[in-house]
């Protein structure tokens, strides 16, 4: 059976073309059917762990056209990655099925999120950059969809667009860096373009402009800074589309191309610094927006950013397990909590937390599992969170910049405390509006319980995962680190404790103080106006002066020169019909009429004399043969007598 593992997606494909035929009858089936065709995946995928834990390597290739081939492959990172991604597809699947039971256009809603499913499966699974891509693309294709699929609102239309053409700045950038290892090392594969790194057919110089152009496709795609702002917006789609796009794909997509092509990116030292300072520009700068953001999703997308920061600040230090292993705790703590908004806003209808208050009398599974998911991503000793977080300190503090080090520290406390300002504001004390609180579908729980698990126990994973992946320790432990991002953690969670739970501070009391930076932070630094209004406006005024410049020097100069040229040759076209092809022509007709002339003078008095001639001849010669020919027998007995007598003469004469 191991054979034929690339054939395992297969039944994520099927139920893709069932929900797309039968879709509009099966209506919120659809995401059972989905649930049960990526739970296939996962359980397939865990029967090759025999072969990937005994160190095995499975690959297939086909050949796709001349040159480039069609291939697969399953060893570590493309094994943890495909279970984490089918679990997390199959249970944001089964949320779907009652969380969209009211809604329409679920045929449309269904293949989507399956496709999306199946193409980051394919992505994982890919053994060459260009198969990647065509995944990398169709995934951007699908989160376009999703985003929008209220598009009857005009804010969630802009928000898909904003997603698609945010994202392919990036991609643009991406596919460069894949042509410029293409074009040195004439292939796709990773391992020939790995074999070919380390045997130094690519120099140092084209893998650093190859890796920076490769990471501008990650910055779009896992929301880094500056083209970050399309994930706060794409909270306009469904809340399943939210977890799937920031726990299980799109947004981990470039976190794992990352850590496939590590062994190209560790070698070029300045883009790893490059890939350092963007992210600890995106930790700080994300978690900052979160302290006052108001929309229950909105402070979860911007947690996102910002948790997507750490892994590229340790993937910049030279961290790539820590990064994998926070790629994982942070894929099931973020299903969990975006599920469990989700599970909030269904019972609560609204994603207002200043309108929630009291919910955990209602929801009480729904409570206790964002208490872990609260915990975990808070860095708390015991979650996995903890664990993951911790890797990467360790990581930037000894092989990283202490700059970069104590944002993360400082980004550690504040996540702690923008993460319990939500669940105090949400679960805790009374109802501040009207609302009739209840407990979600069990097809709704299930998930949230399960994720609740993993969010505690999946940090228990690094030492396994380690020696799959055959690694040793890169950064050694440090009490003083440890110790300090706990003391971070419960310095977050006191602050939100003492505002919005004991409200032992009143923040209205500092409302003067604080309605500045407020401000400042829910405009997003107004760095999306300035985008939005002043770069892309002036892009296209700059556009449209450069295309304007272009029509009218280029083109209409080209037009005109065309047209002065084109009445040149013509005026010397008129010279040459005139004195050239008229005097030809001319001199032609003068010689044939003389022809003629001299053609009709034989005509008359050679052929026609002739003729003429002939028939003188003729007519006399008869005439006297008419004469002699007079029917008298004397006449002819005379003639034959002389006849006689002159072959006599002559038989004699001879003789």
């Amino acid at each position: 059976m191991g054979d034929l593992f690339w054939l395992y997606p297969l039944p994520l494909l099927a139920a893709l073309i069932i929900i797309f035929i039968f879709g509009d009858q099966l209506q919120e089936k659809s995401g059972l059917i989905g649930a049960v065709g990526s739970g296939l995946v996962f359980i397939l995928s865990i029967t090759l762990a025999p072969a990937v834990f005994s160190g095995d390597k499975l690959v297939y290739s086909f050949q796709w056209f001349p040159g480039v081939n069609l291939g697969f492959r399953i060893d570590g990172l493309s094994w943890i990655m495909l279970i984490v991604v089918t679990f997390l597809v199959s249970l944001i699947l089964l949320y779907s099925y009652s969380y969209m039971e009211h809604e329409k256009g679920l045929r449309r809603f269904f293949s989507f999120m399956v496709l999306f499913g199946f193409s980051m499966v394919q992505l994982i699974v890919a053994d060459n950059l260009l198969q990647l891509f065509i995944a990398w693309e169709i995934m951007g294709l699908c989160s376009y969809s999703l985003i929008g699929f209220y598009f009857e609102k005009s804010s969630a239309a802009s928000a898909g667009k904003k997603a698609f053409l945010t994202t392919k700045v990036g991609d643009v950038f991406m596919l460069l860096g894949i042509l410029v290892l293409y074009a040195a090392t004439g292939s796709f594969n990773y391992d020939e373009i790995f074999s070919a790194a380390s045997s130094g057919l690519i120099s140092l110089s084209e893998i650093a402009l190859a890796t920076l152009f490769i990471f501008g496709g990650v910055v779009g795609k896992s929301a880094q800074f500056p083209l970050h702002i399309w994930l706060p917006d794409a909270m306009e789609g469904p809340t399943p589309v939210s977890a799937l796009i920031h726990a299980a794909a799109m947004v981990k997509a470039g976190m794992y191309l990352m850590i496939r092509l590590y062994p190209l990116y560790e070698v070029s030292e300045f883009t790893l610094k490059i890939i350092m300072i963007v992210g600890t520009i995106t930790v700080l700068f994300a978690a900052l927006m979160a302290i006052f953001a108001d929309d229950f999703k909105q402070v979860l997308a911007f947690s996102t950013i910002s948790q997507l920061g750490y892994m590229t600040v340790a993937l910049g230090c030279l961290g790539a397990f820590p990064a994998l292993l926070h790629v994982i705790n942070h894929a099931f703590f973020k299903a969990l909590l975006f599920l469990g908004a989700g599970s909030v806003i269904h019972s609560v209808g609204t994603g207002d937390i200043r309108k929630m208050g009291g919910v955990f009398k209602y929801q009480k599974i729904t409570g206790s599992a964002m208490l872990l998911g609260t915990l975990s991503i808070a860095g708390i000793p015991g979650f996995s969170g903890f664990v993951s977080k911790d890797e990467i300190l360790l990581q930037v503090y000894e092989h990283g910049s202490l700059f970069s080090y104590y944002i993360l520290l400082l980004t550690g406390m504040l996540t702690a405390f923008y993460m319990f300002r939500l669940y105090f504001m949400v679960f805790t004390r009374e109802k501040r509006s009207d609302y009739h609180g209840h407990e979600s579908p069990v097809s709704m729980l299930i998930p949230l319980v399960l994720l609740g698990i993993a969010a505690v126990f999946s940090g228990r994973l690094k030492n396994p995962l380690m020696g799959l992946l055959n690694i040793t320790e890169t950064a050694h432990h440090n009490n003083i680190v440890v110790y300090s991002s706990v003391a971070a953690a419960l310095i977050g969670i006191v602050g939100a404790l003492l505002i919005y739970y004991l409200k032992i501070i009143d923040i209205k009391n500092y409302d003067s103080v604080i309605s500045g930076p407020k401000k400042f932070f829910q405009n997003r630094y107004y760095f999306d106006y300035f985008v939005e209004e002043i770069i892309c406006k002036y892009f296209v005024k700059i556009s449209g002066m450069i295309t304007m410049a272009i029509e009218r020097w280029i083109f209409d100069g080209i037009v005109i020169f065309a047209a002065k040229s084109i009445k040149i040759i013509s005026n010397y076209t008129k010279v040459a019909d005139q004195y050239i092809v008229d005097g030809f022509v001319n001199k032609t007709a003068a010689i044939t009429k003389t022809f003629s002339g001299i053609s009709n003078f034989i005509d008359i008095y050679i052929f026609d004399g002739a003729v003429r001639f002939i028939e003188i001849v003729t007519v006399r010669k008869g005439e006297i043969m008419l004469y002699w020919n007079n029917g008298k027998i004397q006449t002819y007995l005379l003639w034959t007598v002389v006849g006689i007598i002159l072959i006599v003469s002559l038989i004699g004469g001879v003789f």
